[in-house]
Formats: C-alpha cells, structure tokens, sequence
C-alpha cells in the first residue's frame, strides 16, 4: 500500500501528459491486482470458517482463485454464505420438527403405544435425516397407536361379552369366579375364548 501511494505521487510530479497517463494505466492495473489478491484472500479465509458446507468449500475456493474481478470474488462468497445459511436454517426447522414428533408420540398423545413401541419410534425420529421421514414416521406411530387401541377395544369387548355369557350359565356357580377372574386377566382374544369354551 506505501508502494501504491509513492508510485502515485511520482506520477502526478511528471509533467509529461502521455507518460503520465500511460503510468497511471499502469498502476491502476497494479492497484485492481492487489484488491483483487486481497479480497481472494479474506473470501477464502471466510469461506473456510463457514459452517455446513464442507463438501462445498473446495469448489467455492477454486471459483474464487479463478475469479479476475472483486465483483465475482464476492459473488462466490455470497454464494457459499447462502448455501451455509440454508443449510442450517434446514437442520433448525428438522430439529424442531423432530422435537414436535417426539412430543407428538408420547403417552400423553398416543397412549395406546406400549413402551417398547413408543421408544422404537422416537429412536427411528432421532436418526431421521429429512422432514418428511419424521412426518411418515408420526404417521406410522399414529396407525400403531390406532391399530393398538381398536385391539383393546375389541378386547374390551369379547371380556364383557364373556363375562356375560360366563354369568348365564347355570351349574357353574363355583367355577364363575375364577371364569372371570381368567377373563379379566386375558391379555388377547384366544385365551378369553378358552376360558369360555371350557
């Protein structure tokens, strides 16, 4: 820069206009390199420091070493300043999305999960890696949930059912209790039926 500014006053000093011009193309040349070399510089350094675009740098870093103007430096490093805020801006909405998902499946919401099934869910949402793999996958929890609830409903049902047909027999006074008591234990539909055909 102290260069620059030596080689400009020598330049006004001369008297001769042609020369004068001609050395002042000259250094104006000299001058747009070294902005140009300085603004390659500091996009790269910037370039380097952004985050989420690692696979991306190498490719931004050569279009700015290829750059002949200020103007295309800056370009490219705007370029990869978007791409790096895109790219978090994504993995914020997927860790809120994830964060909804798993709020969305607990006991509170899908309480006809068991355990097992409510953690096989959220660890498939943990690792997803897009928005809408979270969303099929609250999708497929919320059919579990359904399926799990009209199984419980219908076992409901059968148990009240054979209760009612266990009380109608006669001569069985003695055994009834037990009938009711297997009945109400019953954890699926086969073993209430044994208890009935018995």
């Amino acid at each position: 820069a102290e260069d620059i500014e030596t080689a400009q006053k020598l330049i006004d000093k001369l008297k001769d206009g042609s020369k004068k011009s001609e050395l002042q193309d000259k250094l104006n040349a000299v001058v747009k390199l070294v902005e140009l070399k300085a603004a390659k510089e500091e996009a790269i350094e910037t370039i380097n420091a952004l985050p989420k675009i690692e696979g991306e740098k190498q490719g931004f870093i050569n279009r700015v070493n290829e750059a002949s103007k200020v103007e295309d430096v800056n370009k490219v490093l705007e370029e990869a300043k978007k791409l790096s805020q895109e790219i978090m801006t994504e993995e914020e909405k997927l860790n809120k999305t994830k964060n909804e998902a798993i709020t969305s499946i607990d006991s509170t919401n899908m309480p006809d999960l068991t355990n097992e099934e409510r953690e096989g869910f959220e660890n498939k949402i943990k690792s997803a890696e897009t928005i809408d793999a979270v969303k099929a996958i609250v999708t497929e929890a919320q059919n579990k949930n359904d399926k799990n609830k009209n199984a419980k409903e219908k076992l409901a049902e059968k148990k009240t059912q054979a209760k009612a047909t266990i009380n109608s027999l006669p001569n069985i006074e003695k055994e009834k209790a037990g009938f009711i008591s297997e009945i109400e234990n019953a954890k699926d539909l086969a073993s209430i039926e044994s208890v009935v055909q018995r």
